[in-house]
């Protein structure tokens, strides 16, 4: 198929068996690599999604990968079986990234699928983007049949199609309407003192990036997330990023390992790490942090900087 990078790795069913006397005997062997074997699927945990019959989303690395079967036409002379197998195993390896893909969370109430339904025109640019993904594996089976493996990275052209509108979030603001220290309304006719600007800002310190914990919340990655306050209000997401950065890396990372997402340079040396309160949306894809730490991130110039470079990691499960 013209459309996918060459360059494979061919290798044949028998090249691919392991010989029969290398295979481990001892007990104790086969429990240790069972047990290798559970730890790298928790470890894996959060970062890969696999639809059932579909292909897998890396969140960790923002690449769809499928493999796609082949059979031949076998009413073709034999010669001509492998190649119209490998054509046919190529045209579904497309089909199911695009199907993957589909299926991805865009937003916290629209999948990527429901975003194309509406746009044919962008579903039709989608499509050839998708469609220049690249072969990483090709496995000819004695049956005739053919196997491609194949992946694309969502970071650049694809997400250049697919992250909505970018930019014009007003910043969260103090609420200058009550006393921090009461509770009670603030008379209308008193300027509010800056003493008691809350205490949370006037303190705040300046950072080089952001971590939201939301482990055990059932966050579930997306495209494009938001970070909300407690009343609703977007703190972080696409009215907070500029795009060239959402594109060219995503508007947030997504890792499983806290002390990971600390070593991360993404965030810098001296990151900010808030506990998430709760999951929001219909799909669960937004997080809601608590207010005093929004207006921290709002209210100073510098912490506005690294939200619009697209400068933060949200661990989750």
């Amino acid at each position: 198929m013209q459309n996918l990078t060459l360059c494979p790795r061919e290798r044949t069913e028998g090249q691919n068996r392991h010989s029969r006397d290398n295979r481990p005997t001892g007990l104790l062997l086969i429990c240790f690599l069972l047990l290798m074997l559970g730890s790298l699927l928790f470890y894996y945990t959060g970062f890969s999604k696999e639809l059932e019959g579909m292909g897998t989303m890396d969140w960790q690395r923002w690449t769809l990968r499928a493999t796609g079967v082949g059979l031949p036409d076998t009413s073709l002379p034999r010669p001509a079986q492998k190649e119209n197998a490998l054509e046919r195993a190529e045209r579904v390896v497309i089909d199911i990234l695009m199907e993957t893909l589909g299926r991805t969370n865009l937003t916290s109430d629209k999948t990527v699928a429901d975003t194309l339904k509406a746009d044919h025109l962008l579903a039709t640019e989608v499509e050839k983007a998708i469609g220049k993904a690249r072969r990483t594996d090709i496995r000819y089976m004695s049956d005739l049949s053919v196997e491609v493996d194949a992946e694309i990275d969502l970071i650049g052209p694809v997400l250049g199609l697919l992250i909505p509108q970018t930019g014009g979030g007003e910043p969260v603001t103090a609420d200058t309407t009550r006393c921090p220290l009461c509770g009670q309304p603030w008379p209308s006719d008193r300027p509010f003192p800056k003493e008691l600007f809350p205490l949370e800002v006037s303190k705040a310190q300046t950072y080089t990036g952001l971590i939201i914990d939301a482990r055990g919340s059932g966050l579930q990655p997306a495209i494009a997330p938001k970070v909300l306050n407690e009343q609703n209000q977007q703190v972080y997401g696409p009215a907070f990023v500029e795009r060239k950065y959402a594109i060219s890396r995503g508007i947030v990372g997504y890792m499983r390992d806290l002390e990971g997402a600390l070593r991360s340079k993404r965030v810098g040396d001296k990151p900010l790490v808030i506990k998430a309160l709760r999951v929001s949306g219909p799909k669960r894809t937004d997080v809601v942090i608590p207010n005093a730490q929004a207006l921290v991130l709002h209210n100073i110039k510098k912490n506005l900087s690294f939200l619009r470079q697209s400068k933060v990691i949200m661990v989750i499960d």
